[in-house]
């Protein structure tokens, strides 16, 4: 029997099965391609690597990179697919269970894509980051932009997201354990940008019954569930087998502080220095 994709973490074979698939694995890839000028000539770090396609792509600009992720299944398909001679995996605990299996001030840079948005105890998350991040180290993380994608009072309508963020909250996150943080917009193409953001839109409005704030936590996570497993079974009946053959690349998005519509966020901030 065919396991049902989580659709948290990326495959890039099945990327392009439909626009919406395509689209959001390229501003994966805008995400790691804005990273490159921090972590060239680096000993790096991403926190979350999923299935290894991003940790890979850099990995040619790297001193040193380490992949880590908590799936043991994410790992394996990491190892088969993506090598480097400077690249390596290793499976790590949640942040709450157990620490970073590396000593302080371990690299220069530490990556954490779509990852914040999914972690229990986000203090201790970050301290780990902080930890074995050198001094003067930068640290980038990647997180839906919630602003684009839910009502101010709503719990995400993603069943794997715990929290989502504003700029605001993401940079008042950040500024607890780090200096110069600076929250930055994925932006871009507005017909591609229009993809995600009609995706966003109906799922706002379509789970927003589920996902009102008092509905409790185990309601929302069990009745998005079965909605995903429904939809999923539909959709298979349904979809197209053709892969589609879209005309544009990852160069559709752009990353900075003044985009007119955001689907993303990119904090960039430094390891504090002992003296602040």
């Amino acid at each position: 029997m065919k396991k049902e994709p989580t659709t948290e973490r990326i495959i890039v074979e099945n990327s392009q099965s439909d626009q919406e698939s395509f689209v959001n694995y390229l501003m994966h890839v805008a995400t790691y391609k804005y990273s490159l000028t921090y972590v060239a000539g680096k000993k790096v770090l991403d926190y979350g690597c999923g299935s290894g396609y991003g940790t890979a792509l850099i990995s040619s600009v790297c001193l040193q990179i380490v992949g880590v992720d908590i799936s043991s299944e994410a790992i394996n398909r990491a190892e088969t697919n993506f090598n480097a001679p400077n690249l390596s995996y290793r499976q790590v605990e949640k942040a709450e269970k157990a620490p970073l299996p590396f000593p302080d001030s371990s690299f220069d840079v530490v990556l954490s894509f779509q990852v914040i948005e999914h972690v229990e105890d986000v203090d201790a998350y970050l301290r780990e980051i902080e930890r074995v991040l050198a001094p003067d180290g930068f640290v980038l993380i990647a997180t839906p932009d919630r602003s684009s994608r839910l009502f101010s009072f709503q719990k995400p309508w993603n069943m794997w997201h715990l929290r989502e963020y504003t700029p605001s909250q993401l940079h008042d996150v950040l500024a607890i354990y780090f200096s110069g943080v600076k929250v930055l917009q994925t932006g871009g193409r507005q017909d591609v940008l229009a993809v995600e953001l009609r995706r966003t839109k109906r799922l706002r409005w379509l789970l927003l019954p589920v996902t009102l704030p008092f509905i409790p936590e185990i309601i929302r996570r069990n009745a998005l569930r079965f909605i995903k497993f429904m939809n999923y079974n539909l959709s298979r009946r349904f979809r197209a087998g053709a892969p589609i053959r879209p005309d544009f690349d990852e160069s559709a998005f752009s990353i900075s502080d003044r985009e007119e519509y955001s689907v993303d966020l990119l904090a960039v901030a430094v390891k504090k220095s002992l003296q602040s």
